[in-house]
């Protein structure tokens, strides 16, 4: 109960990731249909890609239902973990203990709410090598089961080899009487892999398979990879490396290579590989955390300064590890960064102001910005080779009415361009910019007005993007000797000093100059509405004055009444 509470509290608060969008999407495909075959040439875990698309034809591909089954795989490993530990230490009190550090493990909380492989995966590496051992140790050994578990483990997931490799070594060292029949099962096992063996090929050969993660780094295994496998999180890495080589030591006899292999050979292997490609990450050789908790309570188990205060002595130690790991799984759901970017709320704003004719650019093929798109809004990813802006940008500017740039690591040449040749219209949303071309489409103003303002310009409508940016659409009627400047006052009162806000500006944040505009054109003035107005009916008055002393006023003419050179625009209510 409490693994499964851990694993399933705020289970689809933050949103999806892009593997866990990536696993929506792709890995829900009908097995052998074109888009599965597609995907077969570059994903190297056929067998995920079967299992989320079962999974998904009762629970569907919301947040909740796609986390969901890795929460459920990764609860049941804490029954495996405890019938392993029962099998390698005998004793209940240290094969409980182990269950109650699988419930609460950071590292595999993480991994339970997350909608890829990775939480079946070690539930099904602690169940292969309890299949393993039992098939060692029984006088009926079960080897079908063993056979079955481990096959579909290496097609759910490629960084099994690792533990094959442990597992090989295990055998050899440990049981050689039982060498033969071990050859035996596995030459089964590596004919039910010839698929897979055909499968991989294309992908690492034929189609370029590589990592996203980082190279290889010998002090981050000290330093990240122990202490997140263990306890969960950047715990002191030498007080860390240190317990995990006294414990390593004080291991008895029977598990100690199989829980020696099981450490060192997949940290070993990753960082080998990872001088090859880019997969040098925590969460691939997450089949390591099972044999640290293993470590930790046969660690606690051999503990006992006095035979009177040894459970109260192990019961001490096993709170003081429970305490770390419950620090970390707060910190995971209150205080850490998200594992997500916000993209929900990103594409409600951009949704809410955004039609058909609208496009919004990312510089990576980010398929969770493609799982939350939900209007009509196109999506343009950059392309991987670069091209030159020129090839692309023109068209999509020329095509479009609206362009919003997601700003990322590739982005900065197509917001120079965009700044130089559309008008940016400001938006509420950190690295997130809206351009629009500075030819004014009249079906864009929303609300129709007739004000004029002396005979240098006329006020022919408005429209509102949400509740903070106000668009004012000027036709210029002549050009002035001197610049003028848009009056922008929210108030209580009508007849008083504006209580609210004053926003006077310059017409498009001072792109557009009275002196210089081309009459007869339209131009469109955005304007912010500040967050911080009490709360309150206010209105919005509108003019435009001299910018030269003494800042005269113009006369508001047409059908909006003059009070001293504002015209009452409409009401806001905060």
């Amino acid at each position: 109960m409490v693994a499964f509470v851990l694993r399933i509290w705020r289970l689809d608060v933050v949103p999806l990731r892009g593997d866990e969008a990536f696993t929506a999407i792709h890995w829900t495909n009908a097995p052998f249909s074109e888009r599965w075959l597609f995907f077969l040439e570059y994903e190297p875990n056929p067998a995920s890609m079967v299992v989320y698309w079962a999974w998904s034809l009762g629970a569907g591909v919301s947040e909740f239902a796609l986390r969901y089954f890795s929460v459920l795989a990764n609860t049941l490993g804490t029954a495996l973990i405890v019938a392993l530990a029962k099998r390698l230490y005998i004793r209940w009190d240290v094969a409980l203990s182990a269950g109650v550090l699988w419930a609460v493990h950071p590292f595999l909380i993480w991994h339970a709410q997350d909608a890829r492989q990775y939480g079946l995966y070690v539930t099904l590496t602690v169940l292969n090598i309890y299949l393993l051992h039992r098939a060692l140790h029984d006088a009926k050994p079960r080897w079908w089961m063993y056979v079955i578990s481990q096959t579909f483990t290496l097609y759910l997931y490629y960084f099994e080899l690792f533990m094959v490799v442990v597992q090989w070594i295990y055998v050899m060292l440990s049981h050689p009487k039982k060498r033969a029949q071990f050859l035996r099962i596995w030459m089964m096992i590596g004919v039910m892999l010839i698929p897979l063996a055909l499968q991989t090929y294309v992908v690492l050969f034929g189609r370029d398979y590589a990592g996203t993660a980082t190279t290889a780094n010998f002090e981050a295994i000290f330093t990240q990879f122990i202490p997140t496998l263990w306890v969960g999180g950047m715990l002191n890495h030498i007080l860390v490396n240190m317990a995990l080589v006294i414990a390593l030591i004080l291991l008895p006899k029977s598990p100690r290579a199989l829980l020696w292999g099981w450490v060192i050979l997949p940290l070993a292997m990753l960082f080998i590989l990872s001088h090859f490609t880019a997969v040098f990450l925590p969460r691939y050789v997450i089949a390591v955390t099972p044999a640290l908790i293993l470590i930790s309570v046969q660690g606690i188990g051999l503990y006992a300064p006095s035979k009177a205060n040894r459970y109260i002595d192990r019961f001490a130690m096993m709170l003081a590890i429970c305490l770390i790991c419950l620090f970390y799984v707060y910190a995971y759901f209150y205080t850490d960064p998200p594992k997500s970017f916000d993209w929900r709320g990103l594409m409600t704003l951009v949704e809410a102001r955004s039609s058909a004719d609208d496009v919004i650019i990312n510089d990576t093929s980010d398929t969770a910005l493609e799982y939350y798109h939900r209007g009509d809004i196109n999506i343009f990813f950059i392309p991987e080779d670069n091209p030159p802006i020129e090839t692309y940008l023109p068209g999509l500017l020329d095509e479009h009415r609206s362009i919003f740039l997601l700003n990322g690591a590739r982005t900065g040449d197509v917001q120079t361009y965009l700044q130089m040749h559309a008008q940016r219209i400001p938006i509420a949303w950190q690295g997130l910019d809206l351009f629009r071309k500075w030819d004014v489409d009249r079906a864009e103003i929303d609300t129709a007005s007739d004000i004029q303002m002396g005979d240098i310009a006329r006020l022919v409508g408005y429209s509102w993007l949400g509740d903070d940016v106000l668009l004012l659409y000027w036709q210029a009627l002549r050009q002035t000797d001197a610049p003028y400047q848009v009056l922008t006052h929210i108030t209580t009162v009508l007849d008083a000093p504006p209580d609210g806000a004053i926003l006077d500006h310059p017409i498009a944040e001072g792109q557009i100059s009275t002196s210089t505009w081309q009459i007869g054109t339209i131009y469109r003035d955005p304007i912010v509405i500040p967050h911080d107005l009490l709360s309150g009916d206010y209105l919005l008055l509108i003019g435009m004055y001299d910018t030269t002393p003494p800042y005269q006023r113009l006369p508001i003419t047409a059908r909006a009444p003059d009070q001293d050179g504002r015209a009452t625009l409409f009401s806001i209510a905060r």
